[in-house]
């Protein structure tokens, strides 16, 4: 019996929940990137660009301002530790300042202004955190969850040779961290990421 798999919901339930949990955060307002008030609690969230990078047009187009319908990145976060953690138990902000930190990112870059991005969030228990980012991206396929790595990672620290630049950070150069560690252009190159991307974009309902 233990050496079986277990499933603690059967598929159909499984199936509600995940709807629930898209539903949950399309019905929620878009806010500015980062939100104006800090607020407690983990949970998921979700990015929107209408922006005039060029490699992003047609994206912009299928995705009116008016209704955020499809993020260009979503995430999660955690309490640092934490293993059963409820909303309840704690005063952290680790939701709002994920996506201050992206905040940060984005102003720092040459050619995206933060000013062209909204986002949504859900403040969740933590048992749902890491399922409701894996349902949105499959739900919503975000380009820079699955085409352009490297939005979300974190500073790496130093002495790693031979590191390079992330494809993200290729395509949007002039994140601090990044200048100061002078990494090598990702071997793909622009041209080939934007390939990627126009790909991708041409797929897009």
């Amino acid at each position: 019996m233990c050496e079986q798999l277990f499933e603690p919901a059967e598929k159909e339930e499984r199936e509600k929940l995940e709807i629930r949990i898209i539903e949950a955060l399309n019905s929620c307002p878009g806010h500015s990137l980062p939100p104006q008030k800090s607020f407690v609690g983990v949970g998921i969230y979700a990015l929107y660009y209408f922006g005039e990078f060029d490699l992003y047009a047609e994206f912009v187009k299928k995705n009116a301002k008016d209704r955020l319908g499809i993020p260009i990145y979503v995430g999660k976060a955690n309490l640092k530790g934490a293993r059963t953690a409820r909303r309840s138990s704690t005063r952290q902000t680790p939701l709002f300042n994920r996506m201050k930190e992206h905040a940060e990112s984005i102003e720092s870059v040459r050619n995206l202004d933060l000013d062209d991005f909204r986002c949504k969030y859900l403040v969740l228990d933590q048992i749902w955190v890491t399922l409701g980012e894996q349902v949105l991206i499959r739900k919503f396929v975000p380009l820079w969850n699955t085409v352009i790595e490297g939005f979300g990672i974190h500073h790496p620290g130093k002495g790693r040779a031979g590191q390079q630049r992330s494809q993200w950070d290729t395509l949007h150069p002039g994140r601090r961290w990044v200048e100061s560690l002078n990494l090598p252009i990702n071997e793909l190159g622009e041209e080939e990421i934007r390939r990627k991307v126009r790909e991708h974009l041409s797929r897009l309902d």
